[in-house]
């Protein structure tokens, strides 16, 4: 078992911080949300300082999904799949970067 202070682990870690990072700035309402700014800059219990947050609405999710991802639903259904498929791979990418973080973590 690797000790978190180990200089290996530690190097591990940081290349997927960046990745991680490098992955969630290709989103701007990710990058300028309140939570992110919380987990980039964030000192002491993150935890807390999310769940402080104020709570959003589904109707107000959405409003920003639409602000900022300038979805036209009147589209067609080619531009739709694209939505689709961007969501889709930013899921993918998450999931991968949750399972290897809790691989690290173990």
């Amino acid at each position: 078992m690797v000790g978190n202070n180990d200089a290996q682990f530690v190097e591990d870690r940081r290349q997927l911080l960046e990745r991680f990072v490098k992955e969630i700035a290709k989103f701007d309402y990710i990058v300028f949300s309140k939570e992110f700014k919380v987990f980039v800059r964030g000192t002491g219990e993150i935890d807390k300082v999310l769940q402080s947050l104020p709570k959003q609405t589904p109707l107000q999710v959405l409003e920003k999904y639409r602000l900022n991802f300038k979805i036209n639903e009147e589209c067609d259904a080619q531009e739709l799949n694209n939505y689709s498929d961007t969501i889709q791979r930013l899921l993918h990418y998450l999931k991968k970067a949750i399972g290897v973080m809790q691989m690290q973590k173990r």
